[in-house]
């Protein structure tokens, strides 16, 4: 009986107050129980001072969707995320939604997939509400009858991602374990976990650790609590406008700092190359860096040695590459640059190595037996660089050769020697796409790359775009036929890309065999086949999108 009534109380309420929390025009700090909180129509939260703004956003050049929360500023570079709630669990439209459920959960739906929960608390026998206050965190309380606050359920300060807010902890629970610690993001348009970590010494001394993937990277030295100051950090010590301290008891142990007043926006951040960055500064403390020496000086521990010593030149960027001679070559994701030139300077054969901030992809290439040549995608943002041996001022004989031909022989040249490749190659692929439309019975096709019947073929161009250049956030899977992408097309259809990999041991027939397979038996119980790319050496099929699971699911469970 108590159980309907919340019910039928909340059923009520929601009736009420289902608003999209900034529709009406008001601004608020508080989302109720019923409340929506709607990226479709920019819904927002303001903290009760204007300090920080709650809402949906997409990072840099990234078309993905977070919630997240940022400083409330008008220059939008100002504006970056000091908070990710799904950071690594994005949204591909503008379908999300924030609420709290009959229960109490404060969850994100959208229209992909099961909601994204952020707090499932016990259950509550009294009003529930979130709100985002002058501090930068978002708590979600259970609440009296008069509006007093009866329970914290949750808190982002609880959770952070790579920056720490005045009042934030940075340290252990040691009666939960529940660890209070900063992550880097991949880059600056992909927020998921990165691969440095800021946290407290968890061996028990009072310092600072930066690790990269588990291991020691950088030191603040030991914290001196009369002096209050970090022995290898001068940077983090007592100044004027931030004020450290350090608690230690049976319950936690942690570090945090607080501002004047006139220093209110402020905060420290891990940034994806493992340096600690204060907001009001345009330079981080400082750089150890991938070469990085022993140096007590300034906190960084000496990594272990590789055997073969290298260091790397940025040359040039451009979206096309190609190299004279034999060279394998390696694709990479959900690696941060850092990431992609240890990748490279791992490895003694490496060459060269290309890396693409928006979708956070590496391209390797190492000298060896090729296995796969480059695939040419349309990375406008891709970053190209060639390794120079110590003490060396030449380039390999052979990547010399391309970088001779974009800086010596000019722009005009070099992409008429593209062009003409890619002529020739493309009368290949034509040839292919051809063969296989027709096996498909269709004879022909339209301008916009429909044939006869209902299978179209698509380009790279378009694919890459739909996919968001096949990004690792968009990626559903891999089978044995290689990775499946989720995408959108320009007209706002949603797909899923089947993706043929190099190592699959598969080709051009096994696609054509199901191809053919699929489009004979198409049926309203079937997924069913939109087309095909063949372009390059890229061998795709593109299926409807299929949100709601598979069929398997709703007969077995």
């Amino acid at each position: 009986m108590g159980n309907k009534r919340r019910q039928l109380i909340f059923l009520i309420s929601s009736f009420t107050c289902i608003i999209c929390v900034s529709s009406s025009g008001v601004e608020t700090d508080t989302l109720a129980a019923g409340q929506e909180l709607k990226d479709a129509e920019s819904g927002y939260l303001i903290s009760a001072g204007g300090t920080f703004r709650l809402g949906f956003f997409s990072p840099g050049s990234s078309n993905n969707r977070y919630l997240g929360m940022w400083y409330n500023q008008p220059q939008p570079a100002d504006r970056k995320a000091v908070w990710v709630a799904n950071r690594d669990n994005p949204l591909f439209d503008k379908s999300g939604i924030l609420t709290i459920d009959e229960v109490g959960s404060l969850k994100v739906s959208h229209g992909g997939g099961s909601p994204f929960v952020l707090s499932s608390p016990a259950r509550t026998a009294g009003n529930v509400s979130a709100t985002l206050v002058d501090s930068g965190n978002f708590i979600l309380r259970e609440l009296s009858s008069d509006g007093s606050t009866k329970r914290i359920l949750w808190q982002s300060f609880d959770y952070p991602t790579d920056t720490l807010l005045p009042g934030m902890k940075l340290g252990i629970n040691l009666k939960t374990g529940h660890n209070w610690s900063l992550s880097s993001w991949i880059s600056d348009a992909v927020p998921a976990t990165g691969s440095f970590t800021l946290g407290v010494d968890r061996s028990g001394a009072s310092q600072w650790i930066i690790s990269w993937k588990g291991k020691p990277y950088w030191t603040s030295g030991l914290w001196r609590n009369r002096d209050k100051h970090f022995d290898l950090a001068p940077e983090l010590s007592n100044e004027s406008d931030h004020h450290f301290s350090y608690t230690e008891n049976e319950e936690e142990r942690y570090f945090s700092f607080s501002t004047n007043k006139n220093h209110s926006m402020s905060g420290y951040s891990i940034t994806s190359s493992g340096e600690i960055l204060e907001r009001s500064k345009a330079a981080p403390f400082w750089s150890c860096g991938l070469y990085r020496s022993n140096n007590l000086a300034t906190g960084c521990i000496q990594p272990t040695a590789h055997k073969c010593s290298t260091h790397f030149v940025q040359q040039y960027k451009h979206s096309k590459a190609s190299f004279k001679g034999k060279f394998k070559f390696g694709e990479y994701s959900n690696l941060s640059l850092y990431d992609c030139n240890a990748n490279c300077s791992s490895d003694c054969s490496c060459v060269a190595f290309a890396y693409d901030d928006r979708t956070a992809s590496c391209d390797v290439w190492s000298r060896g037996l090729s296995t796969k040549r480059h695939p040419i995608f349309y990375k406008e943002t891709t970053q190209l660089y060639f390794m120079l041996a110590d003490n060396s001022s030449e380039l390999d004989n052979s990547i010399f050769l391309v970088v001779s031909l974009v800086l010596a022989l000019g722009f005009p040249l070099t992409m008429f020697l593209l062009i003409v490749k890619e002529l020739i190659r493309s009368k290949v692929d034509e040839t292919e796409v051809e063969m296989l439309l027709n096996e498909l019975g269709a004879n022909g096709r339209n301008k916009e790359g429909k044939t006869n019947r209902a299978l179209q073929f698509f380009s790279l161009e378009t694919i890459a775009h739909a996919t968001n250049n096949f990004a690792a956030t968009n990626k559903l899977g891999e089978g044995g036929f290689g990775p499946v992408y989720k995408g959108k097309l320009h007209s706002g259809q949603q797909i899923a890309v089947k993706r043929l990999s190099s190592s699959s041991g598969q080709g051009l027939k096994e696609l054509k065999n199901e191809a053919l397979l699929i489009a004979k038996l198409q049926h309203t119980n079937l997924v069913r086949l939109e087309g095909c790319c063949l372009e390059k050496e890229e061998k795709m099929l593109i299926y409807e999108y299929m949100p709601n699971k598979s069929l398997d699911f709703f007969l077995f469970g």
